[in-house]
C-alpha cells in the first residue's frame, strides 16, 4: 500500500499551549431567512463557498411541523442567501416524510449535498443550489448515520448496524458492504474508500470495493496506555489519521482531550496534545485546510485549534457573543481564508436552539460590561418588572438572541418587561441623527 508524507511531516517540532488566554468569541449571524424559532444544524465550506442546513417550525396547533431550509454563502460566511424551492418531502413506500436536514457537505464550489439522516434521503445540487436532485427511490430503505462525498459522483454512507454503501453515480445506485464494528469512513475519489473498524483494522479499496486491503493500527500512549480511551478516528488526505481520545488520570475521575496523529496509516503516531483541559470532543473540522478546529461539550466554552496544519495547537476559551450560554458546537467548518463557522447549540429564554456563528477576534481593551451598548444605559439589570432607560431615543425595540421582537409598554423612560419570559434580551434604539443604532443587553428574571 502506498505511503506518503503529508502536512503532519513536521510533527516533531510540535509546540502546545493548553492554557492560552481567550482571544476569540463567537459572533452570532442573523440571516433574514425564516420565521423563528429556527435551528442551524450543520455547516460546511469549500474555499469561500459555504452551505448551512437548518430547520424551522411552521404552522399552528396540531399542524406544527419542521420544515427544512438551506442558506448559501460565496464570501466565506459574511453574507448569506436563501436557497429557494428546495425539496421538502420524500416519498416512501409507506407514505411521504418531511425533510429535516441534519447534515450538509459542500463538496466543491458548486456541488453540495444535504442529508436527512432519519428519513434516509439525500438532496444534491450541481450548480450552486440553483437546481436539485433528490433521492426519492428509497433504494437503501434505512436511516443514514453519516455520509461523505469526495466528488459529486463518488461517496459513501453508513446505514448503521455494520451496513455501508458506496456510489459512483451521485447516489443513483449504491453498492452494499458489511463491515462489523465500522466507526469511521472516508471517500477519496477515483474509486478509493476507507473504513476503520474498531479497534484496530482499516479497510481500503481502490476499485469501489471489488477488492480491498486491510491494515492494522497500533494506538499506544507513551504515558499511560491503559487510561487512553479513543472516542473517534478521522481520516485526512492520503494516509493521514487523527484520533481524538480521552486521557484519564490514575483515579479514572478526571479526563482531558488527547490527540494522536499518524501520517502513515497508523504505523507510527505522534501525540501533539496531551493532558489539556477537560473537553469531550464532538466535532472536528476537515483536515484539508490550514486551520483545524476541535470542539466539544465543555462548560468552560473551549475549543482546540491549530492554524498551521497541525504543527502546533492551542486551547482557547471562546464565549458566545453577549454572554449567551451555550451547550456545545454541533458542526464546525473552516473557509480557505481561515474563517471558522459553527452551528452552536444554546439554551436561551427557556428554549433549546442552535445558532449560526463565526469566530472573531476580541477587540483589545473591551469592557465586557459595556461591549454591547454605546451611548445609552439601562437599569436595573437583571430586571423583573420595570426597566429604566437613560437618554432613550423615540424608537425602542426588544429582541431576544434569535432576533425575535417583543412588544412591551413604554412610558417615558421606563419599559414594562413583566410579560417577557425569563432570559437574555436586547434593548435596541432607532438611532439618533447622524448616529448608528445602539443596543444594550439585559437579563429578565
Amino acid at each position: 500500500m502506498k505511503k506518503s508524507t503529508i502536512f503532519f511531516a513536521l510533527l516533531a517540532l510540535l509546540m502546545i499551549s493548553s492554557g492560552a488566554r481567550g482571544q476569540y468569541r463567537w459572533h452570532i449571524v442573523y440571516p433574514d431567512l425564516v420565521d423563528s424559532p429556527y435551528n442551524f444544524n450543520s455547516v460546511s465550506c469549500f474555499g469561500e463557498n459555504c452551505s448551512v442546513a437548518g430547520s424551522a417550525l411552521i404552522g399552528a396547533g396540531n399542524a406544527i411541523r419542521d420544515t427544512s431550509f438551506i442558506i448559501h454563502s460565496t464570501d466565506g460566511g459574511l453574507t448569506w442567501n436563501s436557497v429557494d424551492a428546495i425539496p421538502q418531502v420524500i416519498l416512501h413506500p409507506h407514505g411521504g416524510a418531511y425533510f429535516v436536514f441534519d447534515k450538509i457537505q459542500q463538496i466543491d464550489s458548486l456541488d453540495a449535498i444535504a442529508v436527512d439522516e432519519l428519513a434516509g434521503a439525500i438532496v444534491q445540487t450541481f450548480d450552486g443550489w440553483q437546481t436539485f436532485q433528490t433521492d426519492t427511490t428509497n433504494s437503501i430503505d434505512r436511516e443514514y448515520y453519516d455520509v461523505d462525498f469526495s466528488t459529486p459522483a463518488e461517496g459513501m454512507l453508513n446505514g448503521g448496524f455494520g451496513f455501508y454503501y458506496s456510489t459512483l453515480d451521485s447516489g443513483r445506485h449504491w453498492d452494499q458492504l458489511i463491515i462489523n464494528h465500522g466507526v469511521a469512513f472516508h471517500s477519496y475519489g477515483s474509486g478509493m474508500f476507507r473504513v476503520f473498524a474498531s479497534p484496530d483494522t482499516i479497510f481500503t479499496t481502490y476499485d469501489d470495493w471489488r477488492t480491498s486491503d486491510t491494515s492494522l493500527i497500533v494506538l499506544t500512549d507513551s504515558i499511560e496506555s491503559s487510561f487512553f480511551v479513543p472516542q473517534f478516528l478521522t481520516f485526512g488526505g492520503n494516509d493521514s489519521l487523527v484520533v481524538l481520545s480521552l486521557h484519564f488520570d490514575s483515579t479514572m475521575t478526571h479526563y482531558s482531550l488527547s490527540i494522536a496523529i499518524s501520517s502513515d496509516l497508523g504505523q507510527n503516531w505522534q501525540y501533539p496534545l496531551h493532558d489539556t483541559a477537560e473537553l469531550y470532543p464532538t466535532t472536528i473540522s476537515p483536515l484539508s485546510n490550514r486551520t483545524i478546529v476541535i470542539a466539544g461539550e465543555d462548560s468552560s466554552e473551549r475549543i482546540v485549534m491549530s492554524t498551521n496544519r497541525g504543527v502546533s495547537w492551542n486551547v482557547y476559551a471562546v464565549p458566545l457573543e453577549d454572554s449567551i450560554p451555550y451547550y456545545r458546537i454541533l458542526s464546525v467548518a473552516v473557509t480557505e481564508s481561515g474563517r471558522v463557522l459553527a452551528s452552536v447549540r444554546t439554551d436561551s429564554n427557556g428554549g433549546d436552539y442552535s445558532l449560526l456563528a463565526y469566530l472573531e477576534t476580541v477587540p483589545s481593551k473591551v469592557n465586557e460590561s459595556t461591549a454591547s451598548q454605546t451611548d445609552f444605559e439601562i437599569y436595573p439589570n437583571p430586571a423583573t418588572n420595570i426597566l429604566n432607560l437613560i437618554s432613550p431615543s423615540v424608537t425602542i425595540s426588544i429582541l431576544d438572541p434569535l432576533g425575535r421582537g417583543y412588544e412591551v409598554k413604554q412610558t417615558g423612560n421606563t419599559l414594562d418587561v413583566s410579560s417577557l419570559p425569563t432570559g437574555v434580551y436586547f434593548v435596541s434604539d432607532g438611532g439618533r441623527t447622524n448616529a448608528a443604532p445602539s443596543r444594550a443587553k439585559f437579563v429578565k428574571k
